[in-house]
C-alpha cells in the first residue's frame, strides 16, 4: 500500500511540474485504483459520498493521457474497466468500480 501512496504523491508532483505527462497520469490512475482495492478490502461494502468524484478524477487522468497518446492500448484498457456496466464486471474489477482517492 505504501508504494501506491508514494506513487500517487510522486506522480502528482511530476504533473505539477509537467502537466500532461502521460506516464505520470497513467501511473497515478493505477495507484489510485490499487489504493481503493485495499480500502475496500478493509472496509467491506462501506461507501463514502465522494467515490464518484474520485472515479471521475481517475477517468480525467486517463483521458488526458489518451489525448497525448491516442493509440496507447494500456490506457484504453483501463478506461474500459471504468466504463463496464456493473453486471459485467469480474469480482476483482468490482473492487475498483468507484475508487476512493486520497486527494
Amino acid at each position: 500500500m505504501s508504494r501506491n501512496i508514494d506513487a500517487e504523491r510522486d506522480c502528482s508532483t511530476v504533473l505539477d511540474l509537467k502537466p500532461g505527462h502521460v506516464k505520470a497520469l497513467y501511473r497515478r490512475a493505477q495507484a489510485r485504483m490499487e489504493l481503493q482495492k485495499r480500502v475496500e478490502a478493509k472496509q467491506g461494502a462501506h461507501r463514502c459520498s465522494y467515490l464518484s468524484t474520485c472515479s471521475s478524477k481517475i477517468r480525467k487522468d486517463l483521458l488526458e493521457a489518451l489525448k497525448h497518446e491516442p493509440n496507447n492500448t494500456s490506457i484504453k484498457a483501463e478506461l474500459q474497466k471504468l466504463d463496464k456496466p456493473e453486471s459485467s464486471l469480474t469480482r476483482g474489477e468490482k473492487k475498483v468500480r468507484e475508487p476512493k482517492c486520497r486527494m
